[in-house]
Formats: C-alpha cells, sequence, structure tokens
C-alpha cells in the first residue's frame, strides 16, 4: 500500500500518542481502579480505589490525542487509512477493534440517569469523558462545566 504525506503523518502522530499512553504511569505501574460492595445494617456500601488525578490527567493528555477526531492522529482516522488496501483478514481485525472502541464509548456499562436540570437524561462514558474534558481539563465549556458539576454530585464526586 502507499499512503500519501497526509496518511503517513496521521499514521505517526497515532503512533507518538499510543507510546506517550504506554509510557504513562499509570500504565507502566500496572495501576488498576477498583470498585467493591457490601451490604451492611445500613444499607448497600460501595468502595472506590480510582486512579490519581494527577497522573490521570497526564494519561489523558496522550488518550485526547487518539479521542478527539479532528486530530490527525485520530482512533477513528488511523482505522480508516489501515483499512484501505487492507487484506480482508486486517480489515476484519480493524473493523473489530473499531467496534469495541464504540461499543466502549456508548456502551451502558456505567451509566448515570440525572437529575435537576437534566432531569430524564441518561449519560454513559462518552458523555462522562467529555463533560471531564471540555468542562473541567481542557476547556471550560459552560454546558460541559455544568454537566460536570452534576456529575460531581453522585457517589461523592467518583462519578
Amino acid at each position: 500500500m502507499t499512503l500519501d504525506a497526509n496518511a503517513l503523518k496521521c499514521l505517526r502522530d497515532f503512533r507518538t500518542a499510543a507510546l506517550q499512553v504506554r509510557n504513562a504511569s499509570v500504565i507502566a505501574s500496572g495501576a488498576t481502579i477498583q470498585m467493591s460492595g457490601s451490604v451492611g445494617p445500613e444499607g448497600i456500601a460501595i468502595r472506590y480505589r480510582l486512579l490519581a488525578e494527577e497522573p490521570f490527567r497526564s494519561f489523558a493528555i496522550s488518550v485526547r490525542l487518539v479521542y478527539m477526531e479532528k486530530e490527525p492522529g485520530s482512533f477513528y482516522r488511523v482505522c480508516n487509512i489501515m483499512h484501505l488496501d487492507a487484506p480482508t483478514e486486517t480489515q476484519n481485525r480493524i473493523a473489530d477493534c473499531r467496534a469495541r472502541f464504540t461499543s466502549i464509548l456508548n456502551g451502558k456499562y456505567v451509566q448515570f440517569k440525572l437529575h435537576g436540570p437534566y432531569e430524564g437524561q441518561i449519560v454513559g462514558p462518552k458523555e462522562v469523558f467529555e463533560a471531564w474534558l471540555y468542562g473541567v481539563v481542557f476547556h471550560q465549556d459552560e454546558l460541559q462545566q455544568a454537566l460536570a458539576e452534576e456529575l460531581g454530585k453522585y457517589m461523592d464526586g467518583y462519578a
């Protein structure tokens, strides 16, 4: 397959971001998150052990480079480039990776049913991540900030 300069740049940018992700302290150290629950006389108690804020923020800077669709090294763009002229087996593997990535973002494994001004709205991983990215960490989008504040009311702020 012959790639033009733009496609090569996209692949290089993706590779650079992937290396940053791999070398991020939360990945390199094998850090994990945990959730456990127990039932006691006062009801259900849920405990969390999450990643420390600063290492997670650093990790998210690298993830953002492949998450943002307008970035040259965006995951979906790289999938499209790699899919071109690839053997059928490779195309199937790329399609599977793309489907799993999309499923994680749009999945229903973690959902929050919102209240107040958001009554009736349900948000999942993609909306939570974007509220954090655009409302707290990288931008100060007022709508995303408001959503991040609402999510901060859940689970003692662990949402």
